[in-house]
Parts: C-alpha cells; structure tokens; sequence
C-alpha cells in the first residue's frame, strides 16, 4: 500500500513541479482529494506549500485527525469529495487521491476540480485501477457488503457508488480531457496483467487548465 503511494508521490513531483516556485518565489495552493490521513498534505505542506486536505473521514490515525502528529501543518477539512464547490479557490494543483472509484458522477466531479482550478493549474488523478471484466472486483465489494451489514446492520459503502473503475469509466473521464498514463513503475505489472481481464491495470491521470485561460 505504501509502495503504492511512494509512486503517487513521484508522478505529482514530475508532473506537477511542487517544489516551492524557484522563480516567483510563493507556494502553491493544493487541494488533496481523499486525503486519508494526510499524509501527502503533510510532505507538500513540509516542502512549503499551502495545502489543504479533505475527506470524510477523520479518524485520528486512519483519517484526517491525525494532522494532530505531523510537524508541517496544514487544513484539514471534513467534506464530501462531491461538493468540492465549497471551497475557495483558486488552486495550483489538486490532487484527487485514489478516490475516483467512490464518486457517483464522474464527470460532476471533473467539473467541480476544474472549477476550482487557477490557470496553469494541474489536476492529478492517482490510482486509476482499470477492470476491463469487472465480474470479478464486483463479486468480491458485494461479498464484502454483505457481511459488512450483517455484522453492522449499515450499507457498506454510503453512497452509490461502485468502489473500482472499468473502462466506462475511463471512456468517461477521456471525454474530460483527462490524459490517462500507465504508471511507469507498474509496466512489468501491467505486462503481465495484460492477458487476464478481470486483473486491473494500473494508471494516473492528468487534466491541465492553459495558462491564458481565465
């Protein structure tokens, strides 16, 4: 899990440059989508930068109250990662956290990242796992379901949503404009996953706003 976002945090560094700005000298304004626990708030906000992370969960170690533990402060905001337009942006750089399997509408919520971001701006889409025969991931989030309400007498997940991603969903989010990228650190996985439909293959995505737009 953590290899995982040891590569999520290489892909935003070459991609979206968050380094402080060498040449106008400020911090870039980040909104982290799906924070979790903050943890990559808490490297951006360690390189300087103005983050502000959200997520509905705020566990203190499994959610967004563990902010109370890191050195480099940052917000920390409780919401709905559907009603993004809450915030106030502009922002530099958003970064929507493995989280696009647990949105209802996606191209709503495309919507609402591009809304809020500042020209030249970037948004980055970690964790796109891509089913192409989602018979098997379905099979397993309902296993899962049902003995979640068994055991708790709650719906598994809150919302309607489907928890993975299949090609649809990539058709959806290509007619976004969004740029869709194997991760180069997974190309043997994907090589080797190649062959077997219901294995996912691994992806991040891209959407730039222009700088002359605005």
């Amino acid at each position: 899990m953590w290899q995982l976002r040891k590569y999520d945090l290489e892909i935003i560094a070459q991609l979206a440059g968050v380094a402080p700005n060498p040449v106008e000298k400020r911090p870039l304004r980040i909104l982290d989508v799906g924070a979790w626990n903050g943890w990559l708030s808490h490297r951006l906000a360690a390189l300087g930068h103005d983050v502000t992370a959200t997520d509905v969960f705020t566990d203190a170690y499994d959610g967004l109250g563990a902010v109370q533990h890191y050195p480099a402060k940052f917000r920390a905001v409780q919401a709905d990662q559907e009603r993004l337009h809450l915030f106030d942006g502009p922002y530099d750089l958003i970064i929507a956290q493995r989280c696009m399997g647990y949105v209802v509408d996606i191209r709503r919520s495309m919507d609402q990242m591009k809304g809020l971001l500042a020209p030249g701006g970037t948004i980055v889409l970690t964790g796109l796992n891509i089913f192409r025969d989602p018979r098997s991931i379905r099979k397993h989030f309902a296993q899962s379901a049902l003995r979640f309400t068994e055991q708790y007498g709650l719906p598994f997940f809150f919302k309607n949503v489907k928890g993975y991603l299949d090609l649809d969903d990539k058709h959806t989010l290509e007619q976004c404009g969004v740029q869709i990228m194997p991760y180069h650190q997974l190309k043997w996985k994907n090589i080797i996953s190649g062959p077997f439909k219901r294995k996912p293959l691994y992806y991040y995505g891209t959407w730039h706003r222009p700088r002359n737009d605005g």
